[in-house]
């Protein structure tokens, strides 16, 4: 569920919280836009002497229950199914390692993703520790009340480049890679005004042309120096998992300028005319140039004018939060339903909790 106005409000003003053991928890997190270049910025920071950055985990997505401080009934049944999520099985934590450390706390879903990113920390053996997932961005407000000496970091890169390789390697149509660009750079200017010492832009433009210098500003927000080993690609990462190679090997080599404009040479001029009526007000509002559109038929512009408003209206901040919301409800009754009738006594010749998922 998304946090409400209140929670919100507490993220910026950092509130005392001596009494919490989470006010001394001092993560990072990196969100943005699917293809703007997250997986080279975590692999970059993850050469740093001081920082230990995960392979995404989608942790604040997987399993997060309704309420803010949700107690759970069956704290190890809980942890374990949530330690193997997918994306959570390419830390290769021990659970027992995880749940030795979560015995010091209360059993809710914020202490859990403490545990699980202490723990990796302290195996990697490194003071700090980062995150990267970009669907967190729906979860600022949570992870910076959550944790308040935590920060966010958003990549921002071109959508006209983004929405390319979004709809090159998902294939999911490019009026659709648009409106999900938009909705990124909508919240992530919500974000950034109302959590201005805390939530802080970078571009991958800045960062490929001058990375130094880029990834200086990065740590300096973070509190560190700049390391040039963060600049050698022969300097192992372990950031991007086997299975995600396919769409992410280039994140482990050098960087590559031409991806910076690539639309101009790979778009059609239909294409670009699609990205304008989209996206041209936002890129601009983020201080990139507008589209240089030819002329296109006017089929095209009639397609645009006739769908271009049912996305704005889908794609918009507070759907997106209803639509969250809805998706949470069903994903903990499920749950709950699971772990309350594991619990239960079973009569003879009846079938467990596992079982009666599989033949529904």
């Amino acid at each position: 569920m998304k946090p409400t106005s209140s929670t919100q409000n507490t993220a910026s003003a950092r509130p005392d919280t001596d009494s919490d053991p989470n006010s001394t928890f001092e993560p990072f997190f990196i969100v943005g836009a699917p293809r703007s270049g997250t997986t080279l910025l975590t692999v970059m920071l993850d050469r740093h002497s001081s920082i230990a950055m995960t392979p995404e985990t989608k942790i604040f997505g997987d399993m997060r229950p309704q309420g803010r401080y949700r107690t759970f009934r069956n704290h190890e049944a809980v942890l374990n199914s949530f330690l193997f999520r997918t994306h959570l099985i390419d830390l290769r934590l021990e659970p027992a390692d995880v749940l030795e450390r979560c015995r010091d706390f209360e059993p809710t879903y914020r202490n859990y993703v403490r545990c699980v990113l202490e723990t990796y920390r302290i195996q990697q053996g490194k003071p700090r520790i980062g995150e990267k997932t970009p669907e967190h961005m729906w979860d600022v407000p949570t992870i910076l009340d959550w944790y308040p000496r935590s920060k966010v970091i958003w990549l921002l890169r071109d959508g006209r480049d983004v929405v390319l390789s979004i709809d090159r390697f998902f294939q999911c149509g490019l009026r659709r890679a648009c409106f999900l660009w938009w909705q990124y750079a909508k919240f992530g200017q919500m974000w950034e005004r109302r959590y201005p010492e805390r939530f802080r832009r970078v571009t991958f433009e800045s960062l490929v042309a001058h990375p130094k210098e880029t990834l200086s500003e990065v740590l300096a927000f973070l509190g560190l120096e700049f390391e040039p080993s963060m600049l050698n690609t022969s300097v192992k990462s372990e950031t991007v998992p086997e299975h995600e190679m396919g769409h992410k090997r280039t994140s482990l080599g050098a960087l590559n300028p031409s991806k910076v404009g690539e639309y101009n040479r790979l778009a059609t001029v239909e294409q670009q005319a699609l990205m304008a009526s989209i996206m041209d007000r936002q890129l601009v509002r983020l201080g990139y140039k507008p589209t240089d559109v030819a002329p296109v038929p006017a089929r095209t512009r009639l397609a645009n004018a006739l769908k271009n408003p049912v996305g704005f209206l889908l794609y918009q901040p507070w759907v997106r939060r209803f639509v969250n919301a809805a998706g949470l409800r069903l994903k903990v009754t499920a749950l709950w339903r699971r772990l309350t009738a594991a619990s239960r006594p079973r009569s003879p010749g009846s079938k467990s909790a596992d079982e009666e998922i599989k033949v529904s």
